[in-house]
């Protein structure tokens, strides 16, 4: 999904984590990782990572 969506102007995805994926789903997230410039946990989104982006 990541690389469909980076062909599409003026759309950027953010993936964010329930925190629970960071240990069931290792392997999906390094890969992306190592390509998706946003990349949170739902932690990062009450420490303000959204207004960070947006800016």
């Amino acid at each position: 999904m990541t690389e469909e969506i980076k062909n599409i102007n003026g759309i950027t995805f953010i993936w964010v984590t329930d925190g629970q994926g960071w240990n069931t789903a290792k392997h999906n997230l390094k890969e992306t990782f190592d390509v998706l410039k946003h990349l949170y946990c739902i932690k990062d989104l009450g420490n303000g990572i959204l207004e960070t982006i947006i800016k």
